[in-house]
């Protein structure tokens, strides 16, 4: 392809997120409103008790509280024992409506070592809380997007030089993966020596910046004294240590404040001599959100930060490494409703035991996709009765289905890639009652 269909592709996939989007479980988070009311409280019996200095001893403390501020209880959510949901409930987590393109009732995952598969911890937990994605869609607005879009060009350009910072605000349509969208763009900004580009967007629900890396550019983006590259030899944790100055650059320039650091890598199956496809660094607050601590290979729910090292060989001389990588693109992303306003606790399921989630694993009863014996036949079978991990983790519905439901994960090793990276087939149960398994999965055949 030319240089400038491989810029378009490459830049388009640095914008793209992994495909999975699967999270541990963790208790609803309700402490911000009763902690706000307790403040409340709190401030109105300081002030009535310096007002009556000492008779405010002989007062009972309950008259202190007017009838008018009770103290408010957090909304109680359902408790279930039993099944909320179908298995075709289940099949439709993962695909809204049949979709005629055979896959498996598995799939591969490609890592150097265990560590990097990331397997969340199965709770000690009676109950198993199901999240609910609620639609918090505004209006775009030109007035708001260019203040957005003006104060970080202003604090990027004292990092960086830019020729010229004025730009057209556009209108396009795109898919956000449910439906067409209408959004606000800023023309794309790019420089003769193509040193890096920059955009700006606003959709009905996040406004975004995003600086990406030149095609000509072979040194990298340099933020001041930062420059923006990545150690893929290192350790995660090496990693986060090396990226504390990156880090404190970046929430500078986006006016942001983020504590937390996650990496995600992507690994070939394939390409002997560049193991590694790329590497994701997320900038988040893990506690913005019950869902936010091991939504470990999707990008969190809360705002962030992501920065994006490409190491794929698009064309012949692109920027690739295995050693330091340089080939970066960034993103902000700032949601226009909180976190907690879009994901909210919907219901608690009672939670089936691992035993019988692995006697529904050895029936064959397992997710990840659309499943059957005849779809089985297209890959090698797996024989998960002697897996070697398990876990517990969410995933989130697509289309019209909005629950965010926990599965167990099972991990089998089944060899080594051509990459020569370590491959595991990796299969879903759910980890609450479901009912109609038997009906559901003898369906499927039908359409093969």
């Amino acid at each position: 392809m030319s240089q400038k269909e491989a810029r378009n592709e490459k830049l388009h996939r640095s914008f793209e997120l992994i495909e999975d989007e699967f999270i541990e479980e963790a208790a609803p988070q309700n402490a911000k409103p009763m902690a706000a009311i307790r403040h409340r409280i709190i401030k109105k019996v300081a002030l009535i008790a310096a007002c009556a200095c000492l008779c405010v001893a002989a007062i009972p403390l309950f008259f202190l509280f007017g009838k008018d501020e009770p103290v408010e209880e957090p909304p109680q959510i359902p408790v279930y024992d039993d099944a909320q949901y179908s298995a075709l409930d289940i099949g439709n987590l993962f695909s809204g409506k049949y979709d005629a393109v055979s896959t498996s009732a598995y799939s591969k995952v490609c890592v150097p070592s265990e560590e990097y598969l990331h397997i969340g911890a199965i709770p000690n937990a009676e109950y198993l809380t199901v999240y609910k994605r609620i639609s918090t869609e505004e209006g775009l607005n030109k007035e708001e997007f260019s203040s957005f879009t003006d104060g970080i060009l202003s604090a990027l350009s004292k990092e960086i030089f830019i020729p010229n910072t004025s730009y057209e605000i556009e209108e396009d349509e795109y898919y956000d993966g449910q439906k067409r969208q209408k959004r606000l763009i800023t023309g794309f900004e790019r420089y003769d020596d193509e040193r890096f580009f920059w955009r700006s967007y606003q959709s009905p629900l996040y406004s975004s910046f995003s600086i990406d890396n030149g095609i000509r550019n072979t040194e990298g983006i340099t933020l001041g004294d930062v420059k923006i590259q990545i150690d893929q030899r290192k350790s995660d944790e090496e990693i986060k240590s090396d990226f504390q100055p990156i880090k404190e650059k970046l929430c500078s320039i986006f006016n942001a404040d983020f504590d937390d650091i996650k990496i995600i890598r992507g690994y070939s199956d394939y390409d002997k001599k560049y193991k590694i496809k790329y590497i994701y660094v997320f900038l988040y607050n893990a506690d913005a959100h019950p869902l936010n601590d091991a939504l470990y290979y999707s990008k969190p729910l809360s705002d962030y930060i992501s920065i994006y090292f490409d190491n794929y060989e698009n064309f012949s001389d692109d920027i690739v490494s295995n050693e330091i990588l340089i080939d970066a693109s960034i993103d902000y992303v700032k949601f226009k409703a909180d976190v907690t306003e879009r994901y909210v606790p919907d219901k608690k399921v009672k939670m089936i035991s691992l035993a019988d989630a692995e006697a529904l694993l050895y029936n064959g009863y397992v997710f990840g996709g659309h499943s059957c014996p005849l779809c089985m036949a297209m890959q090698d079978p797996v024989d998960f009765e002697e897996y070697d991990y398990v876990g517990l983790q969410y995933v989130e519905g697509i289309d019209s289905f909005t629950e965010v439901i926990p599965f167990y994960t099972f991990y089998k090793y089944i060899g080594y890639a051509h990459s020569g990276n370590k491959t595991y087939a990796k299969t879903y149960v759910p980890a609450i009652e479901v009912s109609g398994y038997e009906e559901y999965f003898e369906s499927q055949a039908k359409y093969h």
